[in-house]
């Protein structure tokens, strides 16, 4: 449904976060203790499955790995579409 709300592509984020923590040599527990989660939580974020998780749990997790949250969140194609068009009554960008 496009409703304008802001989507987190979880495949994508369990991959950079798989990513992040193979680099960082970092075992799933380990990664798990140092963020306060459950190794569920992690196994699940890094394979799609665990979807609705709160940001802070994000945050703790890029903060063990030592990485910027930020890198790690992409919008859906669908919500990055809603952001790009401009808003009703938005006044429209002229080329100069």
């Amino acid at each position: 449904m496009d409703n304008g709300t802001a989507m987190i592509d979880y495949e994508a984020l369990g991959e950079r976060l798989k990513t992040a923590r193979l680099e960082a040599g970092v075992e799933q527990t380990a990664l798990a203790e140092a963020a306060g989660v459950h190794v569920q939580t992690v196994f699940n974020l890094e394979r799609g499955l665990l979807i609705n998780v709160r940001l802070e749990v994000l945050a703790r997790l890029a903060a063990a790995l030592g990485c910027p949250l930020a890198a790690w969140l992409a919008l859906a194609p669908a919500a990055a579409r809603l952001i790009a068009r401009p808003r009703r009554g938005a006044p429209r960008r002229t080329r100069q």
